[in-house]
């Protein structure tokens, strides 16, 4: 998808240039072993670009059916700019399954930490010493005792996190993907619609830029009910993982004829709201590593002022 975007940005830039449709993509194919050559060949014997880029995704072969008032290089910048996106969202999505791994490295280090440090202060126990190294030491116990639970939370975690349905309803990271990708489903859905595609195609055609497969799906249902001749109003019920927000920019938009100014401002506000979502999910994770650390240095410090603490309790 990377490639086929730069290649769609520069097949735009080659038409702005004047040089025709056949030159445009022969040079492309001159460049790339993708299914340009191909793609050139085709329209040297007379097909379409529509017929001739079979091989893209399907998607975007049916925007390739536009109306000839829709502009050729601006579409293909436009499904440019969708496809970059789109993988900048299946990585952030796909990332929430390294949380649990760093969960674990973080309890593995902990716990070979304390291993070492109950390996000391068992030496001081026996020397006689204070207190202070006895309740350490039985606080290191009572770690090590649990370490093993605490192992395999984070890999049963990583488990269910599998699940794209559990993964979406998490309270600050899924919230947070579940509103980007209802802004980006806005930008889809609108350049669907400025490329002359009915609102059940253009609904469907937007469903291929969701990442989140079980939000896809409600969007697949949902253009089979705007088939059946129901209003986005009328079926919006059916997108049960959709944010409320997001509901609301959908019949908002319906409202105004989809209106592409309208359909950009209403997916604003929802990329404001999933970058506040994302601010606040970096400050908490920045939070819980600081905290973490501060525990583990603190208890390294208390470890090693232990013998300190113990040869001013014996004087």
């Amino acid at each position: 998808m990377a490639h086929l975007s730069l290649d769609l940005r520069a097949l735009a830039l080659l038409l702005e240039q004047g040089l025709p449709l056949q030159e445009a993509v022969g040079h492309l194919a001159s460049r790339h072993s993708t299914g340009w050559a191909t793609t050139a060949e085709r329209l040297r014997a007379g097909a379409t670009l529509q017929e001739a880029a079979d091989w893209l995704p399907a998607w975007l072969v049916q925007l390739l059916q536009s109306p000839e008032k829709v502009e050729l290089p601006e579409l293909l910048r436009r499904s440019a700019g969708l496809l970059e996106e789109r993988q900048a969202r299946l990585r952030f999505w796909r990332s929430v399954l390294v949380y649990p791994l760093v969960l674990w490295f973080a309890c593995a280090c902990l716990g070979a930490l304390m291993s070492l440090a109950s390996r000391s202060q068992a030496g001081l126990l026996e020397m006689g010493q204070s207190r202070a190294s006895e309740i350490l030491y039985e606080l290191t116990g009572l770690y090590l005792r649990v370490f093993p639970l605490l192992l395999a939370m984070p890999l049963l975690l990583g488990l269910v996190l599998r699940k794209e349905g559990v993964r979406a309803r998490i309270p600050v990271v899924g919230f947070s993907a579940r509103q980007r990708e209802a802004a980006s489903f806005l930008a889809w859905l609108e350049l669907a619609l400025w490329g002359g595609r009915a609102l059940p195609e253009a609904l469907e055609t937007a469903a291929a830029g969701c990442v989140i497969e079980p939000m896809r799906q409600e969007v697949l249902l949902l253009a089979r009910h705007c088939r059946q001749g129901s209003t986005l109003r009328e079926a919006s019920s059916v997108l049960k993982l959709w944010p409320q927000l997001a509901r609301w920019a959908l019949v908002e938009s319906e409202k105004s004829a989809f209106d592409s100014s309208a359909l950009f401002y209403l997916q604003a506000i929802l990329e404001e709201k999933s970058r506040f979502y994302q601010v606040f999910m970096a400050t908490m994770v920045a939070l819980a590593v600081y905290l973490v650390a501060a525990g583990m240095l603190l208890w390294c410090a208390a470890c090693a002022l232990a013998p300190v603490l113990n040869v001013l309790g014996s004087i």
